[in-house]
């Protein structure tokens, strides 16, 4: 079982990775956002193989939270990448050309995968030019997001055999805020971190995510994932339950609670009573396999905090399924969960905000005096041209210059999808007799 929500203090989740080609590997991935002390053997060892997938950092001195942004696993090999903040993102290109600045959309970096194919600004982008090098006689620009803009975009994960660069520079994609530029770069032991930093212009935070070299581009998504979160991440091997001390126990950390998990074999073991630790025991027979072990493992520390969905102000969803095909919902891979991040897509329990159909407004132009006396919106449900929008006195949606006009396609995706919503959580019904 993996809870979807907990309740109480910040915890620990266990997980059998996904797509892995062994059933005894499990991620230990904290709950929540932030620096932690390692997963490591007891003093009364396990004799289990224990990895760092991702070290999370301490967010203090950094200009987001965590890496800045939310993501989620939407199906398997996909996720779903999206900015915690929107708002406005300015820079200068002061002393090179703006085509040497790095681009504010996501790139695939060296990576191989796809990164940004599915690419969503919610907002207004302009670029304009505020001066001249006089070096090379180039302009130099300024590019912004528009006000209330928030990137959102999708990754297509590859397996690790395609992102293993053993011996050199480690294979990335990139991402910005408003904030921060960012490389995710990956690792199976032996690569180095790149170096796309230009000083004295800008410079990137560097996020490794370690991979076994059999990962599968499922594993690679929630691994990666997981990183992303800025949650504490670790690999663990589990044993057969006869290789096992009764007794033996392992050790996590959450930014704000230590836990201890300790082994009963065959009704045999003691409590180590680890002080000022929360512990929690696994039951195990000297007859259980690795796999087992693992399964037991998973259920015990899932089962630590009670599970129950919060769905206040949510309006309750049937779960699509397989019924995906039929064309109610467009947007069904982009759903996410606030609590469970392998559980985003077309999932149960995944969430969607709320969303207007697309639709379009033809307004009448009015003049100078009109808008000033008697400031007025007309509009009617008809298909047409937007043109000159800023005639009808709203300039300030586009940062306030009246020389930069919202286009047709830029007024059509504003809040507009395929089908009309409110704010809601897949569930599953079910009869019980």
């Amino acid at each position: 079982m993996t809870p979807i929500y907990g309740t109480g203090d910040d915890y620990v989740t266990a997980y059998s990775v996904g797509g892995m080609s062994s059933a005894t590997q499990l991620t230990f991935t904290n709950n929540t956002n932030g620096n932690a002390t390692p997963v490591a053997d007891g003093a009364v060892p396990t004799g289990f193989l224990i990895s760092q997938i991702h070290t999370a950092i301490n967010e203090a001195g950094m200009m987001d939270e965590g890496y800045g942004v939310n993501a989620w696993v939407t199906s398997s090999g996909k996720g779903w990448i999206q900015n915690k903040e929107a708002g406005t993102l300015v820079y200068e290109a002061t002393a090179i050309t703006a085509v040497n600045e790095p681009s504010i959309n996501p790139s695939a970096g060296t990576s191989g995968m796809g990164v940004g194919n599915i690419y969503l600004l919610e907002g207004t982008i302009y670029q304009q030019v505020i001066g001249t090098n006089g070096a090379t006689g180039n302009s130099i620009f300024r590019s912004a997001i528009g006000l209330g803009a928030a990137q959102e975009f999708n990754i297509d994960f590859l397996p690790a055999s395609q992102l293993a660069n053993p011996g050199v520079v480690g294979k990335y994609f990139t991402y910005r805020t408003i904030h921060q530029r960012y490389c995710v770069w990956y690792s199976t032991g032996s690569e180095t971190q790149p170096n796309l930093n230009n000083p004295g212009h800008y410079t990137y935070v560097y996020l490794s995510v370690m991979l076994e070299t059999d990962d599968s581009a499922q594993t690679v998504a929630e691994k990666t994932i997981f990183a992303l979160n800025n949650f504490q991440c670790s690999l663990i091997k589990s044993r057969a339950g006869s290789a096992i001390t009764a007794g033996s126990y392992i050790t996590a950390s959450t930014p704000t609670t230590d836990f201890y998990y300790w082994f009963r074999v065959d009704a045999v073991g003691n409590d180590p009573n680890v002080p000022n630790t929360t512990g929690v025991m696994v039951d195990v027979l000297s007859t259980d396999t690795p796999t087992k072990v693992t399964q037991k493992i998973v259920k015990a520390i899932n089962s630590y905090q009670y599970a129950v969905p919060d769905y206040r102000g949510l309006s309750i969803k049937g779960l699509m399924g397989d019924r995906a095909d039929i064309g109610l919902d467009d947007d069904l891979p982009y759903r996410f969960n606030r609590n469970n991040v392998k559980f985003g897509g077309n999932q149960i329990s995944s969430e969607q905000l709320s969303l207007n159909r697309q639709h379009y407004h033809k307004g009448v132009r009015q003049t100078v005096s009109q808008r000033n006396s008697n400031h007025r919106h007309l509009v009617e449900n008809v298909d047409g041209e937007v043109a000159d929008f800023d005639n009808f006195g709203i300039q300030s949606y586009v940062l306030n210059d009246p020389n930069l006009l919202v286009t047709k396609e830029e007024y059509d995706s504003i809040e507009a999808g395929s089908a009309s919503r409110p704010a809601n959580a897949s569930i599953n019904y079910v009869i019980k007799y």
